[in-house]
């Protein structure tokens, strides 16, 4: 799910709903409508010194009201005569079913209970209207007494206020007070509604499971751990393609009749969790935020079937539950408690996360389904894996969340923590303390198959500001791109987190800046699939009661971790001096020798945490000291103290058109800064091959300087510095060395030194940079 997971009952404000409308907003009113108006103390007239009869400006303020709420019902009765929102229908059941007895029992059926559930949202608005005349009644009862004690004020000549002021605050008081109380009674309301809601479907989908011949007098199987794991039931989301493509299909077209929609969606299914499969696609493709309704529907209306998930007393889980019971198979809503938007490790588990979710009788045993967290519906086209079956409106992309289908009770049990211990389905439940303990992990830690090999709690302490968290991983670690996150105090704090790579496990390098609580949230990509977003994996809660020093330093922004690389070995390098990916540099200097299996292209990048805004290039502070077709040797200098990262890239040198693959990554801990701020190195391109540097060893060379030059360069034929276009040819003193004093001019630019290396062309090789 993404990792923003929304309530199963926030879906609309309850404050503004009404059953006859769309409840994102109350109908508008066009502006040849009934006039706007509002009931303060505006409407009770100028309070003057004649002293107007109290009673009588009441009296006028109610005939107002009275005409207000008449001017309404007119607007509405001329809306509800207005079109309904044109559709594209379902195509008919064939004949043949249409003769289908157990068919006919249950349309019968659904008839019945349409007509039912009609009358209950009927009821619904009735007591909604009374309950809120009721509370306007009240609140207007309390405005006249106010209104009344400002009057006696005034006849005993106590009053000394300014009036208008006065007037202002009691009317805002009053306006407040009824917007906090409306808010109230609406959640009230919805919180009885929904119970009636859920419990007439709950006896609805009984009855509809009694009409389904093979179901008749079936008993609801009592709860009981699945009898194997997802895997062996669903080897991969790739067995469910057809059935995907019906349900996508499927959704882009509106029904009057669950009837129906279920005969389509099940039309071309083999078995329960095929049927339940097409219900859950089905219910994560269709939109059902966007719908929008007439007031009053009509039953025949396509989305008279979703009022209740419009409006906000019926959940997603309570839709899969019907639907379940028009395709014969046995489903429960469970209640209980999720580590839902909002929550963080460490929090209280109270009523804000109060949460439900379905679990599904399939291939004889009871298996878990949140098709709410399952349903991630997407605006950045560009972004996501698109569904291609069908009209995709309004822009959007379609992304389920697969690990929310019949998930296995082991992993489900990190989100959600059921009322009831027995719909936890483990041979071993646990308690709601255990479960407040487990690290809150999320769906794509399981789906990109990691397991925990450190901290198996929720809560990690630290005296020293360092931690390291270990994950192991099913699949090859390397696909995997990592990023991390800390927030303290509401502050977010990024670049504390680096990994790296042994075997199958992956190692994360925590910092941790300064003393307190803390909020981690490691994020992975899987770039076999995807190489645009990172998913939240899991989140933990840091308590760091000291900090040593090097904990404040951020590390180096490096989604690949360090250490090697594929490429690494795909070109048999080798390193000559430095074995491990960390290096700690007690000098302002450090060598890096590297040897390949092959003749190769090379360059590097060099990197500093505590500067990961881009605008200092520290590439030009490590330099190829020399450069041949197997060998290369580096020369690294540290402007200050901090973590920097170092990695080799490197290509075949016979194909100069493909892209250069990181090989190698270096983490360089400088634990001093320089005594003098080092210089720049000029800066190498993938040609400096076989060649050496003996002058101007410095990147940066001053305007208006006659610059000796000696650079050893075996395969050049020619080598020329070109600076503004003019080019300064270097004399060839014998064995690839070549000699020259060369003008640097007066205008700003660089200085180019570039190679004839193959009779015809010249290449760059090395690149100064001309200052004041």
């Amino acid at each position: 799910m993404p990792n923003s997971e929304p309530s199963p009952h926030g879906l609309m404000n309850d404050a503004v709903r009404q059953y006859g409308q769309p409840m994102n907003q109350p109908p508008p009113l066009p502006s040849s409508g009934p006039p706007q108006a509002s009931f303060g103390l505006h409407n009770l007239g100028s309070i003057s010194e004649n002293k107007p009869s109290f009673m009588g400006d009441l009296v006028a303020g109610q005939q107002m009201m009275q005409a207000r709420q008449q001017q309404m019902k007119a607007y509405k009765s001329q809306m509800q005569q207005g079109p309904l929102p044109r559709a594209t229908m379902l195509p008919h059941v064939p004949d043949t079913m249409k003769s289908n007895s157990s068919f006919i029992a249950q349309n019968q059926l659904e008839l019945k209970q349409r007509q039912e559930e009609d009358k209950m949202f009927r009821n619904f608005q009735m007591r909604r209207d009374q309950r809120i005349q009721k509370l306007e009644d009240e609140i207007r009862n309390d405005m006249e007494h106010a209104v009344k004690n400002l009057l006696k004020e005034m006849d005993k000549g106590y009053y000394t206020g300014d009036m208008e002021a006065d007037q202002r605050q009691v009317e805002e008081h009053f306006k407040q007070v009824k917007q906090d109380r409306m808010l109230d009674l609406m959640k009230d309301l919805s919180v009885e509604e929904r119970q009636h809601i859920s419990d007439m479907i709950d006896r609805q989908s009984q009855e509809m499971l009694d009409v389904i011949k093979h179901k008749q007098g079936g008993m609801v199987p009592p709860p009981s751990p699945p009898k194997g794991r997802k895997a062996g039931i669903i080897p991969s989301s790739g067995i469910f393609k057809s059935i995907d493509q019906v349900a996508i299909q499927v959704a882009q077209y509106q029904s009057t009749s669950f009837t129906e929609l279920i005969y389509w969606l099940t039309v071309n299914c083999r078995n329960e969790i095929e049927k339940a499969r097409s219900i859950f696609r089905w219910i994560t493709v269709k939109d059902l935020n966007e719908m929008s309704f007439e007031n009053d529907l009509d039953p025949n209306s396509p989305f008279f079937l979703l009022r209740g998930i419009k409006y906000g007393i019926e959940s997603y889980h309570d839709l899969f539950k019907r639907l379940c019971s028009y395709a014969g198979l046995f489903c429960h809503v469970v209640k209980g408690l999720s580590k839902s938007y909002g929550y963080r490790p460490g929090m209280t588990m109270d009523d804000r996360f109060k949460n439900q979710w379905t679990v599904v009788y399939v291939d004889d045993s009871w298996r878990l389904v949140d098709s709410h967290w399952g349903a991630r519906h997407v605006s950045t086209p560009g972004q996501v894996e698109q569904d291609t079956m069908g009209p995709q409106p309004n822009g959007f992309c379609y992304e389920y969340d697969e690990f929310y289908f019949l998930t296995d009770p082991d992993e489900f049990i990190y989100q959600h923590f059921p009322d009831d211990k027995n719909w936890q389905l483990l041979s071993k439940p646990i308690t709601l303390e255990d479960f407040v303990k487990l690290p809150l992990l999320k769906s794509y830690f399981f789906q990109y198959k990691f397991t925990l090999r450190s901290n198996e709690g929720s809560e990690v302490e630290t005296d020293t500001g360092k931690l390291d968290l270990v994950l192991s991983c099913a699949l090859d670690p390397t696909r995997y791109r990592f990023s991390s996150r800390l927030f303290c105090d509401g502050e977010m704090l990024e670049g504390y987190g680096i990994h790296h790579v042994v075997g199958s496990k992956v190692i994360f390098n925590i910092n941790i800046p300064k003393r307190g609580e803390h909020v981690l949230t490691l994020f992975a990509n899987d770039s076999y699939t995807r190489d645009d977003v990172f998913n939240s994996i899991c989140v933990f809660h840091i308590k760091a009661e000291h900090i040593e020093a090097d904990a404040k330093f951020r590390f180096p922004r490096l989604s690949i971790g360090v250490g090697p690389h594929p490429a690494f070995s795909q070109y048999q390098m080798t390193l000559e001096n430095h074995k491990e990916p960390f290096v700690e540099c007690k000098e302002d200097k450090l060598f890096l020798n590297f040897k390949f299996g092959h003749d190769v292209r090379v360059s590097h990048k060099m990197i500093c945490g505590d500067h990961d805004d881009q605008k200092t290039d520290f590439d030009q502070y490590a330099f190829q000291r020399y450069k041949e077709l197997q060998h290369v040797s580096y020369l690294l200098r540290f402007p200050e103290r901090g973590f920097y990262a170092f990695s080799i890239f490197i290509g075949d040198a016979n194909d100069s058109t493909s892209n250069l693959e990181c090989a190698y990554s270096y983490l360089i801990f400088v634990t001093k800064d320089p005594n003098l701020p080092p210089k720049l190195f000029p800066k190498t391109h993938h040609r400096w091959l076989n060649s050496k540097l003996h002058e101007p060893p410095m990147g940066i060379l001053k305007l208006n300087k006659n610059i000796k030059f000696k650079l050893e360069i075996r395969e050049a034929d020619k080598v020329a510095v070109i600076i503004k276009g003019r080019w300064n040819y270097l004399k060839n003193t014998g064995k690839g060395i070549f000699e020259g004093v060369v003008y640097t001019g007066k205008e700003l630019d660089s200085a180019g030194v570039f190679a004839m290396l193959d009779d015809i062309n010249f290449y760059p090789v090395l690149e100064y940079k001309l200052v004041k």
